[in-house]
């Protein structure tokens, strides 16, 4: 039996290479789990594995200047996709799906206005709108983040929920407190 997918999207703080960030996933919720198309042992038959490797970015702070001005700052949005195999069928899969959110962004800034590249919310929000997402997960920022939340790696928020989160990521950041991935 197969159950319907719920599409969502996970917001997590992470640092790779010396460099930090804040990034959303393409995930689903199925059988009442958070699933990311990346995880999944059936990648290849998966209709929507190519999600998996899609990411909204933002870095965090600027690593490179010592010391940092502000390590809490959210600046240089960016949308693509970071495949480890590739193949014809994926290649022209992922550019339909950069093409639908790269076309609904102009769309939408024709409507809507133009989200300035450090908006890192208002990016995450559109591509939400454009890819029709309305669940959002959060991950923990600490250990008793997760004690709070059950165990659990991510909970369960609202877009305000996201936003507040942000707030919180940049905050910690600030801090020198931030736990990343």
């Amino acid at each position: 039996m197969t159950t319907k997918r719920t599409y969502a999207m996970l917001f997590q703080a992470e640092t790779e290479y010396g460099t930090r960030s804040v990034g959303a996933y393409l995930a689903y919720t199925e059988d009442g789990k958070i699933r990311n198309h990346v995880s999944s042992s059936s990648r290849w038959s998966d209709p929507d594995y190519v999600r998996g490797d899609f990411k909204v970015h933002a870095y965090l702070g600027n690593s490179t200047r010592t010391p940092d001005p502000d390590p809490g700052q959210i600046w240089g949005c960016s949308i693509f996709m970071t495949p480890h195999r590739m193949n014809l069928t994926y290649a022209e899969d992922a550019t339909k799906l950069l093409r639908r959110v790269t076309n609904g962004m102009t769309k939408l800034e024709q409507t809507d206005g133009y989200v300035q590249s450090a908006d890192f919310f208002g990016w995450s929000m559109r591509v939400a709108r454009i890819l029709g997402i309305k669940t959002f997960y959060v991950r923990a920022t600490d250990s008793r983040a997760r004690e709070l939340n059950g165990g659990n790696l991510f909970r369960e928020t609202s877009g305000a929920g996201v936003q507040s989160w942000l707030s919180q990521v940049s905050h910690e950041a600030k801090q020198g407190t931030l736990q990343f991935r």
